[in-house]
């Protein structure tokens, strides 16, 4: 099955093996991942399977603390309108672009007592 929305709770579930894994350099086991969600080892294997069938995690059966999350490649990120601007300015040859002078901020006058 393809990746799907995933609800609140199963993100908690991936987000805490991924920082798991790259914290202690393997995956959590059931209990741990029980004990960090207050349920038990079967519930916390029906929400792994839950994550598997949705492609949103894997795992080697029989072998422990294989666990991986799945994640779909991030789409390219864009670039701003003022990235694009900052890179052009700094190309060869080109000054940075200066605002107007009526966008430049006055003195804010004084406040009259009365």
């Amino acid at each position: 099955m393809a990746h799907t929305a995933f609800t609140a709770r199963q993100g908690e579930y991936l987000a805490f093996i991924h920082r798991f894994t790259l914290k202690h350099g393997v995956a959590p086991s059931f209990e741990e991942i029980a004990a960090r969600f207050g349920t038990s080892s079967p519930s916390a294997n029906g929400m792994i399977r839950t994550l598997e069938r949705h492609a949103w995690l894997s795992r080697v059966p029989g072998v422990a603390r294989s666990l991986r999350v799945l994640a779909p490649k991030p789409p390219p990120r864009a670039t701003s309108r003022v990235g694009r601007i900052r890179r052009a300015a700094s190309a060869p040859g080109r000054s940075f672009w200066r605002a107007p002078s009526r966008w430049t901020c006055s003195p804010v006058p004084p406040a009259r007592d009365g």
